[in-house]
């Protein structure tokens, strides 16, 4: 479906082969779109071209994804550890500024590219963002550690058999929790959404060049005397994303004159089941579920209020500031750009 045409270049910066898609135009601005975990630079093809008559496009495939090489993850550098390769490749292209267009994951890395790269961050576009604190391991809306250790949050939140499944490349259906195919359909969308086959193969495409093995994805796992047993450990980009790596991101935002904080528009699905306060693949909720054995219950270890968290960054950011925006997108899920392209693109397009 994309119409906008790419050549894809290999960028050398900060010890690794960075690949990235770039678009054929000269134009006067330019978009940098960050992808989210278990994908890389296609998921953003389609909706990234419809952008591409007045603007230039960026779109790299993160370490440890894709075709970026080699993808070692040491993750107590947190999501900053994109953030930085994200600003050298772009000093190596001759890039000062880009409007910034984060998905999940790639959301996070945004807001760390715009806390420590903010002279490079024309504005801030957030589409289903992760939490600002990390994933897991945090309560109520200020990020709270629910434990001393961060214990939850990790690698060791990615089941085995999915990992093994990602390793064979696993199209199949079998086993539903556990299969890359049933997840992506019961996870990413709306209720109301179908995706064609098209678009779940290249879901799974994106998935499937997700690098796993010793310090790659989904990192090595830390026992915690506490429930539910594991804790982040030090290499991998599951662990790179836990609240113990991402502490400072939101105080680091926070701290910039409103007077140079990037704009900022928050789109989010009412029914995205990733980053919602009721998360699907946090441990509070699993161990609430009975996913998780032994969850101690709510008072001890309540799911992660991931959006009443992102509201409370979102507000806290705005205040004396003119150009910041949310839009909450009903019946829509955590991929509001393959749900519904044409309205978010005219919130981008006019935002920006």
């Amino acid at each position: 479906m994309h119409s906008a045409e790419f050549k894809s270049d290999q960028v050398k910066a900060r010890g690794i082969t960075s690949h990235i898609l770039i678009s054929d135009k000269s134009c006067k601005e330019t978009i940098l779109f960050v992808h989210g975990n278990a994908s890389d630079s296609r998921i953003w093809l389609d909706f990234a071209s419809l952008f591409s008559e007045k603007y230039n496009l960026i779109i790299p495939d993160l370490r440890g994804y894709g075709k970026t090489w080699p993808a070692f993850v040491e993750a107590t550098e947190g999501v900053a550890i994109w953030a930085k390769d994200i600003a050298a490749i772009l000093k190596e292209i001759g890039e000062s500024r880009v409007h910034v267009v984060g998905h999940s994951l790639g959301g996070m890395v945004a807001m760390s590219l715009a806390a420590f790269f903010t002279e490079i961050v024309t504005s801030l576009i957030l589409l289903s963002p992760g939490s600002p604190y990390g994933y897991g391991g945090t309560k109520n809306r200020e990020g709270i550690p629910v434990n001393e250790d961060f214990s939850g949050c990790g690698a060791g939140l990615a089941h085995p058999e999915f990992i093994k499944r990602i390793v064979l490349k696993d199209r199949s259906e079998q086993n539903p929790s556990t299969s890359p195919s049933a997840i992506i359909r019961r996870l990413y969308f709306g209720n109301g959404f179908k995706a064609s086959e098209k678009q779940i193969e290249m879901l799974l495409d994106s998935m499937f060049a997700m690098k796993t093995g010793e310090g790659l994805f989904p990192g090595d796992v830390q026992k915690s005397e506490l429930w539910p047993g594991f804790k982040p450990g030090k290499v991998g980009p599951t662990n790179a994303v836990s609240a113990k790596y991402n502490k400072n991101v939101v105080s680091a935002l926070l701290k910039l004159n409103p007077h140079v904080r990037p704009p900022l528009l928050w789109i989010h699905g009412t029914a995205d089941k990733l980053v919602s306060n009721q998360p699907a693949s946090d441990a509070g909720m699993q161990g609430k579920l009975g996913l998780i054995p032994n969850w101690p219950g709510e008072e001890i270890y309540p799911p992660q209020p991931m959006l009443d968290q992102l509201d409370y960054f979102f507000n806290k950011y705005s205040i004396n500031h003119s150009h910041c925006r949310k839009i909450i997108l009903p019946n829509i899920g955590h991929t509001p750009f393959i749900e519904s392209p044409e309205a978010v693109f005219n919130y981008v397009r006019d935002f920006i």
